[in-house]
């Protein structure tokens, strides 16, 4: 995640989270992986059989833009 369009402008009223933190953090977490392989970030996975899930994020949060598009 992280490659919303509209996280730069969600990252100005995020208090908390920064997406170059946010990014750093996640090449860290996928060492040799891709960060588009879908073991590292589930939005580029297929979710087709997977059970009804739920999702909560703040309407001031950078990552909502992931929330969203993950629905």
């Amino acid at each position: 995640g992280v490659s919303g369009i509209d996280q730069p402008d969600l990252e100005k009223k995020d208090p908390v989270l920064k997406l170059d933190f946010l990014r750093r953090a996640g090449r860290l977490w996928a060492r040799e992986l891709a960060v588009d392989d879908p073991r590292v970030s589930p939005l580029f996975g297929d979710h087709s059989g997977l059970p009804p899930t739920l999702v909560f994020s703040g309407s001031r949060d950078v990552l909502d833009s992931d929330a969203i598009r993950l629905k």
